[in-house]
This record gives structure tokens, C-alpha cells and sequence, in this order.
């Protein structure tokens, strides 16, 4: 990469003619031209600058370089490569693949299993507001007395659970609830 400055003295009428050439250029650059540089400055800056030319495919500088110039790009295009710190080899990216989907295959089933818990408590939540009477407020927290069905009904397996669960019945077991 070589840094080309061109040698002119400032009195020749070359000097001037390029000088206004540099200058039209950077007036049109998005970074001067989006903060009003006036034209003088920018003469100014022309003075300092110097022109470097690259090949193509021709690195400019490295990634992690300290960076001591700010380019213009004139004309042509650059391309920006940032490296991969580290490259993971392929049968790894597949076992970390696997590991996800199994992974998610576990969170459904474990929504699935939530899902069925809710509508079982969801269930047994109604049989239980159903044999307490909570419609009506003067049931409301009291616990009815065993009965023996004489009306020849038998209670669903459901209402049996919910009776023998039942925390407010003395002689209930144990309940689970999420």
C-alpha cells in the first residue's frame, strides 16, 4: 500500500485546478456534505489528505488495527469482513441442532402436561363448588354431611375424588394442586 502525496507548488495554476477538482469531490461525500462543511474548510482539509490507491482485493487495513486515517472513497467499492472468532466443527452444530429440538420436544410435553393439570383442576374445582353449594351463600364454607345417596345415584368417580380431597373435610387425604 503505498501513500502517494503529489508534490505542486502552490503558486501553479495545475495546483489550483486540481485542488477545485478534490474539493467538488468532497462537497458531494454524504459525511460533508450531511454537516454543511463550507468550501474553504474543505479546501483546508485537501491540503492535508493524501491519495492512496488499491488494487482489487487488496486488504486496506486488518480487522483490530488501530485506526489512524479516515478514508474517502472516491471511486470503486469496499468490502467489510469481520472474522469468526471460532469456528464450531459441523458435528458439533448437529449435536447442539439435536440438543434444541429435544429440548423443545420437552418444553411441549411439559406444556401439554400443564395444559391437562389446569382442566383436570379446572374440573375438579367445579365438583367441588358443586358438592360445598356455593351458589348459594348460605352454604358458602360449610361441609355437608356424609349422605348415602337413597335416590339410587351414584356419584362419578370425579365426585368421589373431590369428597376424599376435599382440604376443609376432616377425613380427606392429601390434594394436589399447581
Amino acid at each position: 500500500m503505498a501513500n502517494l502525496r503529489k508534490k505542486t507548488d502552490i503558486t501553479t495554476e495545475g495546483f489550483h485546478h486540481e485542488m477545485d477538482k478534490l474539493v467538488g469531490l468532497l462537497s458531494q461525500v454524504t459525511f460533508f456534505k450531511n454537516r454543511n462543511v463550507k468550501k474553504a474548510d474543505l479546501f483546508e482539509i485537501c491540503k492535508v489528505i493524501l491519495l492512496e490507491n488499491f488494487n482489487n482485493n487488496e486488504k486496506v487495513f486488518d480487522y483490530g488495527e488501530v485506526g489512524d486515517k479516515f478514508y474517502i472513497i472516491l471511486k470503486g467499492q469496499v468490502r467489510v469482513e469481520i472474522p469468526i472468532m471460532m469456528t464450531v466443527p459441523p458435528e458439533i452444530q448437529q449435536e447442539r441442532v439435536d440438543n434444541y429440538k429435544a429440548l423443545l420436544e420437552k418444553i411441549k410435553w411439559a406444556t401439554n402436561c400443564a395444559n391437562q393439570l389446569t382442566e383436570r383442576s379446572i374440573k375438579l374445582q367445579k365438583l367441588l363448588d358443586k358438592w360445598h353449594g356455593y351458589d348459594k351463600p348460605e352454604n358458602k364454607g360449610q361441609i355437608p354431611e356424609e349422605s348415602n345417596s337413597s335416590d339410587g345415584e351414584e356419584e362419578s368417580e370425579d365426585e368421589q375424588e373431590v369428597k376424599e380431597r376435599d382440604p376443609r373435610n376432616p377425613r380427606a387425604g392429601s390434594i394436589f394442586f399447581l
